[in-house]
């Protein structure tokens, strides 16, 4: 993906294959596609976010790897049929960037997976404990929850500042951060301070069969995000039943609607009063 290989031996796959039409659910659109195709577009992230913090190239490389990207994404939207994108935020941002007709665009929402592998909370209501996941999992106490990668525009440097302060009210709690561990995590664990390192766990990666235990027995899912395109993990958590307190930026009131509770992700402290604003901490 996002190399010379997918745009040199793709056009000629597909060209070998006499494709009439051809949907492609990213926006890595070969330059030469020699077929007709609709394109995917979930974001334009990398537009509002090309600091380098993001990258783990060095300033040269990282410098010609997005001028690829604004080529290929441009050419992509300008050249596609058809336009799927996933919000209507998105949409908009398209249509300000490319400057394209709006009826090319079509929004399809996303929606959380299958509850494939849901099992009923236990007996006599109340949500799991940690004694009962997984052994790499939590162990005991009540926990709040996110689910993703740690790109900066995720925010989970604001959300552990948030988490700090919480720590202090509230002794017992804990900030589960799942996501599979690379360099992003990785940095971000370094930053932990000492105090907090036996309260914020970082799980790694954890398969569809076993996150269902998380999202059963966390207190929240907490989705600090600075920018989405659609907001796929607070929808899933949702699904299974977890109250959600998220930034208000971008598409995520769109997709959350009057089921989440907001809080500017810039403001350290309206993150933390929304937490203790909802009723698991309030005690309403």
């Amino acid at each position: 993906w996002y190399g010379l290989a997918e745009q040199i031996f793709m056009p000629i796959k597909i060209w070998q294959s006499k494709v009439g039409l051809m949907h492609i659910p990213h926006f890595n659109v070969p330059i030469f596609c020699p077929a007709k195709f609709i394109v995917t577009i979930h974001d334009l992230i990398l537009r509002h976010f090309k600091t380098r913090r993001a990258s783990t190239l060095g300033p040269i490389r990282y410098f010609f790897k997005n001028l690829a990207y604004r080529l290929i994404i441009w050419l992509a939207i300008k050249r596609a049929r058809k336009v799927i994108t996933v919000s209507n935020y998105v949409k908009k941002d398209i249509l300000d960037c490319f400057k394209v007709q709006p009826e090319k665009v079509k929004v399809i929402y996303e929606g959380a997976p299958s509850l494939l592998f849901f099992s009923p909370l236990p007996a006599g209501g109340g949500r799991l404990r940690g004694e009962e996941l997984p052994v790499q999992m939590v162990s005991g106490g009540r926990f709040l929850l996110y689910v993703g990668n740690a790109y900066p525009h995720k925010n989970l440097e604001g959300l552990i500042r948030a988490f700090e302060i919480l720590a202090k009210d509230f002794k017992d709690l804990k900030l589960v951060l799942v996501g599979e561990k690379d360099y992003f995590y990785e940095r971000l664990e370094k930053s932990i301070s000492t105090g907090l390192k036996d309260k914020i766990i970082f799980v790694g990666f954890v398969p569809d069969s076993e996150i269902v235990n998380f999202y059963q027995s966390a207190e929240l899912y907490i989705f600090p995000s600075l920018c989405e395109g659609f907001g796929l993990p607070a929808l899933e958590a949702m699904a299974y039943g977890l109250p959600v307190v998220s930034s208000q930026a971008t598409c995520l009131p769109e997709i959350l609607g009057k089921a989440a509770l907001y809080f500017d992700p810039q403001n350290i402290q309206d993150m933390v009063e929304k937490i203790k604003k909802h009723t698991t901490f309030s005690g309403v």
